[in-house]
């Protein structure tokens, strides 16, 4: 693992790391909700890690950099990737410990 990994706001005690892996339906629109909170309002190296995902697309639906995938690329194609314009706070556990 890399220095800047080890960083970023995913790999926080407090962050449940299944909301990276979105289920589908309303549940996975929250889970990425606060997966996209967490790397927006939380995550120093949100842009390495976006980077990553750029030069080795993600291979199963996540949300890495402040983004979310959708699905993978094949054959060297771009993955899909989905905009949640509101990233949500609701549940983030960060911002609750915060004095």
């Amino acid at each position: 693992m890399s220095e800047w990994e080890e960083r970023a706001g995913c790999r926080n005690p407090l962050v449940d790391p299944d909301i990276f892996h979105p289920d589908r339906g309303p549940t996975g629109k929250r889970q990425a909700a606060l997966a996209l909170h967490t790397c927006h309002s939380h995550c120093d190296v949100r842009h390495d890690c976006h980077l990553r995902a750029l030069r080795s697309p993600p291979t199963d639906p996540q949300v890495l950099g402040g983004v979310r995938y959708t699905s993978a690329g094949n054959r060297g194609a771009l993955p899909q990737t989905e905009r949640i314009t509101a990233p949500s706070s609701f549940g983030c556990r960060i911002c609750r410990e915060k004095p």
